[in-house]
């Protein structure tokens, strides 16, 4: 009987010992349940969501949750309004709830006609309009190819199909037989064979290196003792700015108005109107101003050492002349305040813009030869 509180002992260290072990696996339980939990339902959800778990694929869209379906290569086809056939592929569409479809790898190609010459489109990402009666546009590293040999390049691109219209709303550039051409906006209509450039500069492109400058000499006639000398610098660029350039495909010019601006070195010419006179090739043959015409030359110090007002002017890029006529008047500023200005007054200036010397001829009560501009 003595050994029994012994044995007593014993049983209830096992007991602490049971019951210790029993809230550790409680502990360790009340841990890896709740991380348990978590894993089951992300395996849920990526089960009834299987493109969470799907990395974007290169060069291809990715689904959004307006996509109902994706298609491979879709390719559209039509005619525009004129009755050229249009075809739209791309590498990947997806077709949205309300039947739009994005693209990637965006290509239109647009048939020639024997008014219109062919047209191609491509850009990194497009969309194509079912819901708005053909309504498309292109984004990201957009190119218009025409052919008859001019490349425009934009962010963004508007197309509408029914009427066979686009427009690069950001800005874009052109590059063209007679120059580089960069504006705020474009608008085109290649039905009418129409377009529109907002905001403009334009370079024209000059002649080879190797082409001779043709100066035609000018020396004042005993008829016309007057002569005049403008600083000129025939070698450099001719640019162009104005706020709208109209163009219409197939004519022999395009027509710059508000704030139009002709610039070549110390030389520059503002009017009303400036035309570009186009060459069969596409090239710049001539500039042709009319209304209000200034003509100005300044010193290397940009300070204006004379200028010219006349009612119309002739650039020929050819000659290298230019020719100012209509009531004309040339005034050398004075180079002191007790000075006056030096002003002389004719029926036509023209100029050599190699050497910058110039002849006045005629006086303004001459019968004034104008140059149509239409």
């Amino acid at each position: 009987m003595a050994k029994q509180p012994h044995r007593d002992k014993q049983a209830g260290a096992a007991n602490a010992a049971h019951i210790a072990a029993y809230s550790q696996r409680i502990l360790t339980l009340r841990r890896v349940l709740p991380i348990a939990a978590f894993l089951l339902l992300m395996l849920l959800v990526l089960a009834a969501n299987p493109d969470l778990a799907r990395a974007p694929q290169p060069n291809k869209l990715t689904s959004d949750d307006n996509d109902r379906l994706v298609i491979d290569r879709p390719v559209f086809q039509g005619r525009l309004p004129d009755g050229r056939r249009y075809e739209l592929a791309a590498l990947q569409g997806g077709q949205k709830i309300n039947g739009d479809v994005s693209l990637s790898a965006a290509r239109l190609a647009v048939a020639a006609s024997q008014a219109h010459p062919s047209l191609s489109f491509s850009a990194d990402k497009g969309l194509y309009r079912l819901s708005d009666d053909g309504m498309a546009s292109l984004s990201g590293n957009v190119v218009v190819q025409t052919g008859d040999g001019r490349r425009i390049s934009t962010a963004h691109l508007d197309m509408d199909m029914e009427r066979a219209s686009w427009q690069a709303p950001k800005g874009a550039t052109m590059r063209a037989p007679s120059g580089d051409v960069t504006a705020q906006l474009i608008e085109a209509d290649e039905a009418q064979g129409l377009y529109r450039f907002h905001n403009l500069k334009m370079r024209l492109h000059g002649r080879a290196k190797d082409a001779p400058q043709i100066s035609p000499q000018i020396s004042p006639s005993p008829s016309a003792p007057s002569a005049e000398r403008f600083t000129t610098d025939a070698s450099a660029p001719i640019d162009l700015e104005a706020g709208l350039m109209v163009w219409q495909r197939g004519a022999d010019r395009a027509r710059f108005s508000a704030g139009a601006r002709i610039a070549q070195g110390p030389l520059t010419l503002s009017a009303a109107r400036i035309d570009i006179v186009l060459a069969d090739d596409g090239t710049a043959q001539s500039l042709a101003a009319d209304g209000q015409v200034i003509l100005r030359s300044t010193n290397d110090a940009g300070r204006e050492m004379r200028r010219a007002e006349a009612d119309n002017a002739l650039m020929d890029l050819t000659a290298n002349t230019l020719v100012l006529r209509g009531d004309v008047t040339v005034v050398q500023p004075a180079l002191t305040k007790d000075a006056q200005d030096r002003r002389v007054s004719g029926g036509q200036l023209t100029l050599d813009l190699v050497s910058g010397q110039a002849r006045l001829t005629g006086g303004g009560d001459k019968p004034r030869a104008r140059i149509e501009l239409r």
